[in-house]
Order: structure tokens, then C-alpha cells, then sequence
């Protein structure tokens, strides 16, 4: 009788100890995919007190939504801006007009030294799409007032009333949404993720090109402190705006034909980036290895829990343990890569996923061989082993 007792003692404690750890192990998995890594979420974004203009640092951003359709062939656009000296690594985006689709989005860039304008997201030029180009060391002055023009005969950047960069059979196009809702964004992409260090003076776009002579003329306009040029030969901009606002979180558009752009208070994304595919960069795999097994063996405590859990909860879970413990890692690991799309700290990846649901089916595995080596006993419960019960009996 003390013997069934002790027995009945065991097997209750063998159903419930997976179920514990299981709610242990489960919210610390939570925890290390969703930690925000010492992340600080306020907005990076500063006014300049002793001229107008904004300050951009790492994880900063400044959007205007839904901009007035802009339906033209040529364009030009100006801003006045001072890179730092030492620009973080990676693609980091000065300016960027996005319509929904980063295929078809304008964007001016910045990698290393160079200033890139272009359309898409080829940002590592991995598919060689056209862009246009120049090495900010070829300027003497780290404060640029850049001019890009673009039309059916090609398209120039300017840099301080000096022609730097010409491409004749290289077209930009602003993108185009039927119901207007291009948005603007300055110092960062809409994921928050390509964020640019820097000042930023004034910034304009014009429907038309500006000639040679008028980007000289502005420039010595700007040269003379005379602040940022508002015009362009007499023409009406289309969007201007000045940051000559003082104490507000709001950068009013002065032609009067858009939205103010709005700097936020805490670091906003503005659109999630799910489930991303990141090539793997084989020059450095020491990173890539890490993660893998970090995803890998990490998910092995869960699939092994899982699969305990299902087991000794008997029935029909018997059947399907090896195929429920997997799906639920899977959905587990899938709650946590959404969530991640919309923090700027981390990455939203089907590779993590992919690696995690590997994980969650070796350790639902390896739980279910480790259940098979026991042998029944005639309550339902589980014994030590086949010579132990035959020793008992």
C-alpha cells in the first residue's frame, strides 16, 4: 500500500512538473525576444537653438502623411543639410518620399561618404538599379545646400552651386498614390531602421527644373547667411518647409499645399517590416552562426515541454504531440517576430523563425523518445524503466 502511494505520488508529479516549467520556461523566451536591448525610445530629434533647422541622431524621425499627389515628369528638390563626420554604419536615409511600395520610393541616402539619390530599396546596389551619386569629401564645406533635378533628359545633383554628379539617361520618379497619402519622412526609412546623423536647414520641391545659373544664385544666397532660399526663380514651391519654428514638435509647410511635418515625442515606426528575408553576409558569418544557434537551441526546451505536457495529458494528444508541440512553438516564435516588426531595436526574420520552429521540433522529439523509453505502468502513469517494474512486482 505505501509503495501505490508513493507510486501514485510520482506519477501525479511526473503530469505536473512539465506543466510548471512549462510556464517558467515559456515567459522567459518572451522575455530575451522582446527585451528592447537598452533601446531608448525618445525621439532623437532636436531643434537647433542657434539657427533654424533640426538635429538628428541615431533613431530619430520627422513624417508628414498623406502629401498632395504630385504628378509630374520633372522635379527638383533642395535641402540644406550638414552630414556628420562619422555616419553610422549601414544605409542611413536623409529624405524619402514613400507611396506603400519601397520598389517605387525617391530617396536620398547616405553610405559612408557617398550621397545617393535614387528610386527603391537596392540599398547594398546588390541589383544594380540606377542611382546617382557623390563623395562628400569632394566638398570643402560640411554644411551642402543640394539641388537634384530630374526629367526625361536625365538628372543632376548639385552641391553648393557646383555641378557634382550627371546621368542623361537616368530618370527619378516620385511616387504616386491615386488618393494623395505619400508620405514624407526625413532622418529615417518608414521601419526606423536606416536612421542618419546630421542637421538638416530647410528643404524644398518644385515641379519644374531649376537652371544652372538660379542654383548658383540661391547658393550664394544661402553662402550669405541669408537662411534658406525660398524660390526658384520665381516659381511657387510645392512643398517648402523652413524648421524655422520655435519650442513646437510641429515643422509647418510654408506653400501651403501639404501636412506639417510632425517630430513625435517617443521614436515611431511607421510601418512593420514582417518577416524579412536578410541575405547572409559571408564575410563575417560569425554573427549569422550565432544567431542560428541561439534560435536553434534556445526553442529545445520549449518543444521538449510541449511535447511532455501533450503526452502525459494522454487521449488524443497522445496521437498528435510530435505535430501539436511543434505548432505551438511555431506560433509562439511566430507571436514574437511579429511583435519585433514594429520595435526599432529588433528585427522582424523568417530565417529566426524557420530556426526556431527546428529547434521546437528537436526538443518535442528528443521529449517524446525519452517518454517512449518508459515503460506504462497499469494507472496510466509512467515507471522507471521495464527490470525496475518486473523488480517491484
Amino acid at each position: 500500500m505505501p509503495l501505490n502511494c508513493i507510486e501514485l505520488k510520482n506519477m501525479r508529479a511526473s503530469r505536473i512538473r512539465p506543466v510548471f516549467l512549462l510556464f517558467a520556461v515559456v515567459p522567459a523566451i518572451l522575455y530575451f525576444g522582446l527585451q528592447p536591448r537598452g533601446y531608448d525610445f525618445t525621439n532623437a530629434v532636436q531643434r537647433l537653438e542657434d539657427r533654424p533647422g533640426l538635429r538628428f541622431d541615431r533613431h530619430g524621425i520627422a513624417y508628414a502623411d498623406r502629401l498632395p499627389p504630385i504628378v509630374t515628369e520633372e522635379f527638383s528638390i533642395e535641402i540644406a543639410i550638414k552630414p556628420d563626420n562619422r555616419p553610422h554604419r549601414g544605409f542611413n536615409l536623409i529624405l524619402l518620399f514613400h507611396g506603400g511600395d519601397d520598389r517605387t520610393q525617391l530617396l536620398m541616402g547616405q553610405w559612408q561618404s557617398q550621397i545617393i539619390l535614387m528610386n527603391g530599396d537596392d540599398y547594398r546596389h546588390k541589383r544594380r538599379l540606377p542611382r546617382i551619386s557623390f563623395d562628400t569629401s569632394r566638398v570643402n564645406a560640411r554644411e551642402m545646400l543640394v539641388t537634384a533635378t530630374s526629367g526625361p533628359k536625365g538628372t543632376q545633383i548639385f552641391v553648393n552651386g557646383e555641378l557634382l554628379a550627371s546621368k542623361e539617361n537616368m530618370m527619378l520618379r516620385i511616387p504616386r498614390k491615386s488618393d494623395g497619402g505619400i508620405r514624407l519622412v526625413i532622418g529615417n526609412s518608414v521601419y526606423g531602421r536606416h536612421s542618419w546623423t546630421g542637421e538638416i536647414y530647410g528643404l524644398a520641391l518644385y515641379q519644374n527644373i531649376v537652371s544652372e545659373q538660379e542654383i548658383a544664385e540661391r547658393f550664394r544666397r544661402w553662402d550669405s547667411k541669408a537662411g534658406f532660399p525660398d524660390d526658384a526663380g520665381g516659381a511657387n514651391p510645392d512643398l517648402l518647409y523652413l524648421f524655422d519654428e520655435s519650442g513646437d514638435r510641429t515643422i509647418h509647410e510654408h506653400a501651403g499645399r501639404a501636412s506639417p511635418l510632425r517630430i513625435p515625442e517617443r521614436f515611431t515606426v511607421l510601418k512593420g517590416k514582417f518577416l524579412s528575408f536578410q541575405i547572409v553576409n559571408f564575410d563575417n558569418l560569425r554573427d549569422p552562426i550565432f544567431d542560428i544557434c541561439i534560435n536553434t537551441f534556445g526553442f529545445i526546451p520549449i518543444g521538449f515541454l510541449f511535447a511532455l505536457v501533450l503526452r502525459v495529458a494522454g487521449g488524443r494528444f497522445v496521437r498528435f504531440s510530435l505535430l501539436g508541440a511543434v505548432f505551438a512553438g511555431f506560433l509562439l516564435s511566430l507571436s514574437i517576430e511579429t511583435a519585433q516588426a514594429w520595435l526599432p531595436s529588433r528585427h522582424s526574420s523568417a530565417l529566426d523563425l524557420s530556426f526556431n520552429t527546428l529547434g521546437t521540433f528537436a526538443g518535442a522529439w528528443a521529449g517524446i523518445k525519452k517518454l517512449e523509453l518508459r515503460a506504462p505502468s497499469a494507472d496510466g502513469g509512467f515507471s522507471r524503466g521495464r527490470k525496475r517494474s518486473k523488480a517491484l512486482d
